[in-house]
């Protein structure tokens, strides 16, 4: 998605999907969190925010200026 909005390509991103993107430093974290407190099986760890592609993608050309 960087890559297609620093080339300046028009990107197709969907208003109705949405995810809670993470930052990998907090993900990590989280993780070993877990395992330290013995977690076992198929977990789930996202972020705070539950945004769409879409407004992934706008907040992502906002941050890096593009």
């Amino acid at each position: 998605m960087l890559e297609g909005l620093r080339a300046g390509s028009r990107l197709r991103m969907f208003t109705d999907a949405f995810f809670t993107p993470i930052l990998a430093g907090r993900l990590a974290l989280a993780a070993h969190r877990l395992l330290e407190l013995g977690a076992r099986g198929v977990l789930h760890l996202g972020g705070e925010d539950r945004v769409s592609k879409h407004e992934f993608a706008l907040r992502l050309a906002a941050r890096f200026g593009l």
